[in-house]
């Protein structure tokens, strides 16, 4: 009777470190997609003018996780800016003739940050073997590539000594610069800190939905997909 309790308490306090052994970290790869970020406006208040910055982005790389734990990766990343994305700080001047925008415009075309970032996936708890709630954190570095359509608006005023008045007439100036002038730094950093929920669909494959900062935005909903080799 002792031996076979004492068997049954060894089955039992060996049993987690069973099923922990049998989910082993594998490599895989692992890919997202998210369809659209933007800028807060609240940036505004930064450049004291309008932000209007929207895009989306892709990344693919490689991991290494367990299924029922979480993972790290290294991946490319890419932001794709929307064309006509915009910074734009402008004033109105007055005068007896009217009154005329003072600033500068800058207009995106074919402007994307690439970059290399690293990924760490904490779950806080799994459900069922199946679901898994987690956070997302990630940091790396990236280039602007691309160009600024940049609008330069002005006044020319003109002044007439008979009647003591003057005159403006508005002016203007259009360009085209490298992208990466938009901000003074080369190397523009890249992070993420997202609420995730992932679910596991099949051994060693795993589908997650996530959503938080994603500098230089924010993102309402991405997903991402991973596929560990060897996983059962």
């Amino acid at each position: 009777m002792i031996a076979r309790r004492f068997i049954f308490v060894l089955c039992i306090a060996l049993a987690p470190a069973a099923v922990s052994a049998q989910d082993c970290s594998h490599w895989g790869v692992v890919g997202s997609v998210t369809p659209q970020w933007q800028v807060p406006s609240q940036l505004a208040k930064v450049f004291d003018g309008t932000v209007d910055i929207k895009g989306s982005d892709f990344t693919i790389g490689i991991a290494r996780g367990r299924d029922l734990g979480g993972d790290w990766g290294v991946s490319y990343v890419q932001k794709r800016f929307k064309d006509g994305s915009l910074v734009q700080k402008l004033d109105q001047k007055c005068f007896t003739n009217g009154c005329f925008p003072s600033g500068t415009t800058y207009s995106t075309t074919g402007v994307a940050l690439s970059g290399v970032e690293v990924h760490k996936y904490v779950p806080f708890a799994t459900i069922k073997q199946r679901v898994q709630i987690g956070m997302n954190f990630a940091g790396g570095i990236g280039q602007l590539k691309g160009n600024l359509q940049t609008q330069q608006q002005g006044v020319n005023v003109t002044f007439d000594q008979r009647t003591n008045t003057q005159t403006a007439r508005p002016t203007e100036t259009r360009s085209v610069q490298a992208a990466k002038q938009l901000t003074p730094i080369s190397a523009v950093p890249l992070l993420n800190l997202q609420a995730a929920v992932g679910v596991i669909v099949a051994p060693g494959v795993k589908v997650r939905m996530a959503g938080g900062l994603d500098f230089p935005g924010y993102n309402m909903f991405s997903i991402s997909a991973m596929y560990l080799f060897g996983a059962r």
